[in-house]
């Protein structure tokens, strides 16, 4: 008896395991949704990426020197002696280096360029003055302006230049070998704030 409820009850374990349809005809189709869920991101906004370029270049008139005239003698027929010559030019500076200083910004931020003159030796003040008007400071737009997401939007290099002429007062202290550093010219660059005109 044991044996066949256990033969029983196996059979109908069986039987519950599968599914069989049994019509005349093909059920319909069994459609099942697939379901996905909706994030919006917002867009990252781009960090600022820096791509400027100072290129320099010097007058071919520089011409910054210090003359050492020495002594001139003459011959005194009188004292019969050479003296030095009462019409003998002063030491000292003249002329001037002048540099044509160049920025170009590609950076997706405007920019400053601002450009100082720096003592080198002690005793030797130089100066800086800019041609036409123009100031220190050579301001560069933001090369991204007008740019969107698109493909075919580019943005354009934005400028800006500037002449730059350093002198030496006429007594300031004497050199004495060719190519002496005189003086440095710095340039900095700062991110342009809104007021400043972008």
């Amino acid at each position: 008896m044991k044996k066949l409820i256990s033969m029983i009850l196996a059979l109908t374990m069986i039987f519950s395991l599968s599914l069989t349809v049994m019509a005349s005809q093909l059920p319909e189709d069994t459609v099942i949704d697939v379901t996905a869920d909706f994030e919006e991101v917002a867009a990252a906004v781009p960090s600022t990426i820096y791509a400027v370029t100072i290129t320099w270049e010097p007058d071919v008139n520089n011409n910054l020197t210090y003359t050492d005239n020495g002594v001139a003698y003459v011959w005194n027929p009188t004292s019969l002696k050479y003296e030095a010559s009462p019409t003998q030019a002063d030491d000292g500076w003249s002329g001037s280096a002048k540099y044509t200083i160049n920025a170009v910004n590609r950076s997706n931020a405007a920019v400053n360029a601002t450009i100082t003159v720096n003592k080198v030796l002690d005793g030797i003040e130089p100066a800086i003055a800019f041609a036409d008007g123009q100031d220190n400071v050579l301001e560069m737009g933001n090369a991204a302006d007008g740019v969107t997401f698109e493909e075919s939007s580019v943005g354009s290099p934005q400028e800006d230049s500037v002449e730059a002429t350093v002198t030496v007062p006429a007594n300031a202290p004497a050199i004495s070998e060719n190519n002496t550093k005189v003086a440095t010219i710095t340039i900095t660059l700062t991110e342009a704030t809104p007021a400043d005109g972008e």
